[in-house]
């Protein structure tokens, strides 16, 4: 359930590319900025067990909705974009409409602690160049390891991009292409981080979190290890 094609495409070619583990059942795309769905388009993903949430604030809402009053018994996967406005989808479709819904997550969400790649760079980070007052501040900021570990990618390349370089003006968006798709970083633990000419994702390891409507939160689902996404080993 999607307003955009590049969503339905993905998921579509990764599913038919794993038909032992998935069906593909279909997509409904949507004008952008669509709030009104109607029974065609609930209906078509009515025998679904998973409907990927594409859609965004209103269009997510109505959707819902409609296909909850309905009485399909679909479970919601959403994105980062929608935990960001997640106390208003609560607000609007009430607890019991989305519980159960799943949120893959590279990051450490604020009531979980872990060995997440990003606070072990953020941490190393910090000890080295921060006060203790700028660490009080860091320790109460649960996304800023996913945040660093960007940053260190992006410092690391530009580095790189200064050694091979003959002089600043060679330094441009052609370079550091170039040298993205070759460079990665090892950390004793994790899943390799970099870039490929198809790879398009910096860190390539996911975690999964389930909304529970009788806590009004999210929580990690199984183990403790990494989930390492298929085609990116």
């Amino acid at each position: 359930m999607t307003w955009g094609r590049d969503h339905a495409q993905g998921a579509e070619e990764y599913i038919q590319a794993n038909p032992d583990d998935f069906e593909w059942d279909g997509s409904v795309l949507m004008p952008y900025g669509t709030s009104v769905w109607g029974a065609s388009a609930t209906s078509a993903l009515s025998d679904c067990d998973y409907v990927i949430a594409g859609a965004f604030m209103g269009g997510l809402i109505g959707f819902v909705n409609e296909y909850k009053t309905a009485e399909y018994d679909g479970t919601f996967v959403i994105t980062d974009q929608n935990v960001g406005f997640w106390s208003t989808y609560v607000a609007n479709c009430g607890r019991e409409n989305l519980n159960g819904t799943l949120w893959p997550h590279n990051g450490r969400y604020w009531s979980v602690d872990g060995d997440y790649v990003g606070d072990l760079l953020t941490n190393t980070i910090i000890a080295e160049y921060c006060t203790d007052e700028e660490k009080a501040y860091f320790e109460n900021q649960p996304t800023a390891g996913t945040v660093w570990i960007m940053l260190y990618y992006i410092t690391e390349l530009l580095r790189e991009a200064v050694n091979q370089a003959d002089s600043i003006d060679d330094i441009d968006g052609e370079l550091l292409y170039d040298i993205a798709q070759t460079m990665t970083i090892e950390i004793e633990g994790y899943p390799t981080l970099g870039f490929t000419d198809t790879v398009r994702a910096l860190l390539h390891y996911t975690r999964v979190y389930e909304y529970n409507a009788q806590i009004n939160d999210f929580s990690r689902l199984g183990a403790d290890e990494w989930i390492t996404i298929p085609g990116f080993e």
